[in-house]
């Protein structure tokens, strides 16, 4: 299954995905990008996958329906470099994706990228990976109250970066991270829960600290980087 799959992520990129990049982040684990076009979106690309359709997506419309195979397909590229027997991901109760393998998987998608990571739980605590389109200026300065907490402010330097793309960076750093640890604490966590403690704009890295009233198993400080796919930013986390 594992060579017909390649074949067949051949065939959908000719169809509905125009490229699939394939990026090296921290422990060996790989990120799988691809950007899609949801107009091209056809339920028969599923005739040439591993896995199907669920009924709850097949009730979407059009639009939904194409980000969620973008996803999976992300997802089980990620899933066959790591080496796992079963490529398919469901979804739990709160949508977040579940993969049957012994694989923590974290999955993102904007309405025209998509990424995904995985890892074998036995070697991690968790992964988590989210895709931004660069916000506007507008947009960043009515989410920042939001978005900024405590001493984030602080690592926007103008002379390197622009507001917005700080802005989204922040923004999609935190999601990266709460994505890492949904799976043990089980609920969803506003933005003042986390807080930058670094940011390299050279290496494209940053840190991250959750607030001390999330218990973890692990300790509350994160490290994670970003990549920037022309309008996009992608952020991602390995513990």
């Amino acid at each position: 299954m594992s060579t017909d799959f390649l074949k067949l992520s051949d065939f959908i990129q000719q169809s509905f995905i125009y490229s699939v990049k394939h990026d090296i982040a921290t422990l060996s684990c790989v990120i799988q990008v691809c950007v899609y076009n949801s107009s091209h979106f056809n339920p028969s690309l599923y005739n040439e996958l591993p896995f199907s359709e669920p009924n709850n997506i097949k009730q979407s419309i059009n639009k939904r329906r194409a980000e969620f195979l973008a996803g999976r397909i992300v997802a089980a590229m990620a899933l066959f470099k790591e080496g796992s027997p079963i490529l398919s991901v469901t979804n739990g109760a709160r949508r977040e994706p579940i993969c049957y393998s012994n694989y923590n998987v974290s999955i993102t998608h904007t309405n025209e990228m998509s990424a995904a990571i995985a890892k074998k739980s036995s070697f991690i605590y968790g992964v988590g990976v989210d895709c931004e389109k660069i916000m506007s200026l507008k947009t960043a300065k009515n989410l920042s109250t939001a978005i900024l907490c405590g001493n984030d402010r602080s690592f926007y330097h103008k002379d390197h970066i622009s507001y917005e793309f700080f802005c989204t960076l922040v923004f999609s750093a935190k999601e990266a991270l709460f994505k890492t640890i949904y799976s043990h604490i089980k609920c969803y966590v506003g933005f003042e829960a986390a807080m930058l403690t670094k940011v390299d704009y050279k290496k494209q890295t940053f840190e991250i600290i959750v607030s001390e009233d999330i218990q973890l198993a692990v300790s509350n400080n994160f490290s994670g980087g970003y990549k920037v796919y022309g309008n996009h930013i992608i952020t991602f986390i390995i513990k």
